[in-house]
């Protein structure tokens, strides 16, 4: 056989071997039953989208302050000290809040509470409504450098909410800031303001023209994201919260705005602290219970989320072998797989 002639048998088997699949294929299409169903078409036609899976409740309690009235001081002089909107928003915030909160919105003269949220221009007539709304045993609730200047926002000496809370000149400074970093502030445990809460439940918020009070009377406490306390170099930490006794009435001051928070945890978080505030600073009596009282020893839990970084759980194994204590590690199993002899 030429090589001709071996070409062109090759060709003829493979064109036969092409029109067999094709006449295979057309009779398995004729008489194969279709692998989708004939009504598919009508199943979906009013299926609804999937929701996904239900979300999880929250552990943490629903603040309510229901049977207190409040009333916010506005001074629109302020919109001079801050960026378009943002004096309005905080004020439109606090507003919606309470209301979520169940608290009645008053006349001053009527109101349990007085806001004055980031009131840095205070004129006279605001300052003798104050001071006589703390003479009356009622409360006050301010966040920021509030009274910093006077009604037509000349600079003053002191603050107003500095001279209320009795931390002096000085106490109050701007919240140092870190390039890139986010800001924190700690809950402390047992204390009015983390009511309801775990001890060391951590907020997050922007920087946003934050200020610190120097006392060793804090509520909240700046920090890093590892809740360590920030300026501890200096004779207290910073403050990010305070409340006193002024005469027969009560100031909270708050060194940061709700409207600063970031994230849903830090929202929702702030709204117990200001369900606390308020009603604190009404009057109300407030109580929790501590952890572990007269003196018990509390059980501890420590934990470590490590991931892929099994380096940073040695940190975890050095704490627990200084007391001869156990440990269960949960790894991934991926992770597991994929590195056996770090795992072991």
């Amino acid at each position: 056989m030429t090589d001709q002639s071996l070409r062109r048998s090759i060709l003829g088997v493979s064109v036969g071997a092409v029109l067999l699949i094709a006449a295979l294929g057309v009779l398995f299409w004729r008489v194969l039953p279709s692998p989708v169903p004939a009504h598919a078409g009508r199943v979906f036609t009013d299926a609804r989208p999937y929701k996904g899976t239900p979300i999880l409740p929250s552990s943490l309690p629903a603040p309510m302050a229901r049977g207190i009235r409040a009333a916010i001081l506005v001074e629109p002089e302020n919109v001079r000290l801050s960026q378009a909107g943002a004096y309005e928003g905080a004020v439109r915030l606090w507003r919606e809040t309470l209301l979520s909160l169940g608290v009645e919105i008053v006349s001053a003269e009527n109101a349990d509470v007085l806001i004055a949220p980031q009131a840095l221009c205070l004129g006279p007539v605001q300052r003798r409504q104050i001071q006589a709304h703390l003479a009356r045993g009622r409360g006050l609730i301010t966040t920021g450098a509030v009274g910093a200047y006077d009604g037509v926002c000349t600079p003053l000496r002191d603050t107003l909410v500095a001279s209320l809370l009795g931390i002096g000149h000085g106490a109050i400074r701007p919240a140092p800031r870190r390039v890139n970093d986010a800001h924190y502030a700690v809950l402390l445990g047992e204390s009015v303001l983390g009511a309801h809460m775990p001890p060391g439940a951590r907020i997050e918020f922007s920087p946003a023209g934050q200020i610190v009070f120097l006392s060793n009377a804090r509520e909240m406490l700046y920090c890093d994201f590892l809740r360590a306390p920030m300026n501890a170099g200096r004779p207290y930490f910073d403050a990010a919260a305070l409340r006193a006794a002024v005469g027969p009435g009560r100031v909270v001051a708050f060194g940061f705005s709700p409207s600063d928070l970031v994230g849903e945890w830090s929202v929702d978080i702030g709204r117990i602290v200001i369900s606390n505030a308020v009603q604190w600073a009404a009057g109300h009596t407030m109580f929790q219970l501590a952890p572990w009282p007269e003196g018990k020893k509390a059980a501890a839990v420590m934990a470590i989320d490590v991931e892929a970084d099994y380096q940073n759980a040695r940190d975890a194994l050095d704490a627990l072998a200084k007391y001869k204590l156990p440990g269960t590690a949960f790894i991934v199993g991926s992770l597991a797989q994929a590195d056996p002899v770090t795992t072991q």
